[in-house]
């Protein structure tokens, strides 16, 4: 503590502003919004910035310790955000400023820059912006950033070969998930599915994430209509939005699923939902190391997933989860079959996957890696 309070001038606590597109809902926005509010108050003072209008993360944030700004723009190459964020910088003089994704990378380097900011921090949460002209403006600016961070070892790996990038220079730390709110309640499942609207006799598969083509939902809606013919008490529920809304819900009407399948949208009761679920699918083509899939699995939740990106790094297949390829229409049905057909197999994934989460992907760790992160980096450059 010495150290960091010399390193920073007398008591001075270290000034973090995080750069976001928006605080729309997203597990990139989730991990921002859980990591502020964990930091240490007494050793950190937390800013987020959102390029954007203020969205519905907004509520979650600890307004008493971490302050919320929006730019309310929009758009990329975008000079006068730039200006806002330098001019917002030069008022706010943090020590650090951490930018995330391509979305914020080039504003927020400029904007950080040009307002004089010690250290700049980028971290990469999940698909790589991989346009010609933008690969090679990220190899440039990361080059020039003091770390470059991503979320798993597979996720390294795919950054340094997408972006041609050195290997050693990108740093993994795991997502975390607040395991105390995102917590087994086996004894509310009825009253949940009561006040959710849900059917206490059906079966529920249930999936979180923005309607896009990367979360693949139309193959998840294909196997809908297969599992849905062979078990009748089958439902599937899938929670979020995005682009494709409309487009998938009249792909459910054509498949015939329409009333096996509903669209929940954007929802605030996460922790609820997922409770009320008995199975959980993600047959994302791409990711990073998903929220949704953490938090599914710190509700007890069995969970069936593609191996894409980090997800073999938090399920065990077999043991804490079952993985099957991308795109693999016939493993994801068997998959998921094999769990609607038994019950203490659900209960056994489902308990060996929370116990993978508290022990490795809790956010209280996560965060202990971004405060010693913080720290080495503000007592190394001596300020």
């Amino acid at each position: 503590m010495r150290g960091r309070s010399q390193a920073c001038g007398g008591s001075e606590r270290i000034r973090i502003a995080y750069l976001v597109r928006q605080l729309g809902v997203g597990g990139l926005e989730n991990v921002v919004v859980e990591l502020a509010n964990a930091l240490e108050p007494s050793r950190f003072a937390c800013s987020i910035v959102s390029f954007a209008a203020p969205g519905p993360l907004q509520n979650k944030v600890h307004t008493a310790q971490v302050q919320v700004v929006a730019l309310n723009q929009s758009g990329g190459n975008n000079p006068v955000l730039v200006y806002r964020l330098y001019r917002f910088l030069r008022q706010q003089r943090p020590h650090i400023v951490q930018t995330h994704n391509w979305a914020t990378l080039l504003e927020g380097f400029l904007g950080a820059k040009l307002a004089g900011v010690p250290l700049i921090v980028h971290a990469e949460h999940g698909t790589i912006e991989s346009r010609a002209r933008n690969l090679f403006l990220q190899r440039h600016l990361w080059k020039k950033v003091h770390r470059v961070l991503c979320v798993s070892q597979a996720h390294r790996r795919r950054l340094a070969d997408t972006v041609r990038f050195p290997y050693q220079r990108l740093q993994p730390i795991l997502n975390g998930v607040d395991t105390s709110l995102f917590a087994p309640r086996p004894g509310d499942r009825k009253s949940l599915r009561t006040q959710l609207g849900l059917k206490p006799e059906c079966l529920y598969i249930g999936t979180v994430g923005n309607l896009r083509p990367v979360k693949n939902h139309a193959l998840l809606l294909r196997v809908s209509q297969q599992v849905c013919r062979r078990y009748q008490n089958v439902r599937f529920v899938l929670i979020g939005h995005g682009p494709l809304r409309e487009q998938l819900a009249a792909y459910a009407q054509e498949l015939g699923i329409q009333h096996q399948v509903q669209f929940l949208g954007t929802r605030a009761d996460i922790p609820e939902l997922l409770n009320a679920l008995d199975i959980f699918v993600l047959p994302s083509l791409s990711e990073g190391l998903p929220m949704s899939v953490l938090e599914a699995m710190a509700c007890g939740l069995p969970v069936v997933a593609t191996q894409v990106g980090g997800l073999p790094e938090v399920i065990e297949d077999g043991k804490t989860g079952l993985l099957v390829p991308s795109q693999d229409e016939q493993q994801l049905t068997l998959a998921l079959e094999v769990l609607i057909q038994h019950e203490k197999q659900r209960k056994v994934l489902g308990e060996q996957g929370r116990k993978r989460v508290v022990e490795h992907f809790s956010v209280q760790k996560m965060t202990n890696e971004y405060q010693e992160l913080y720290e080495s980096l503000v007592s190394g450059s001596g300020l």
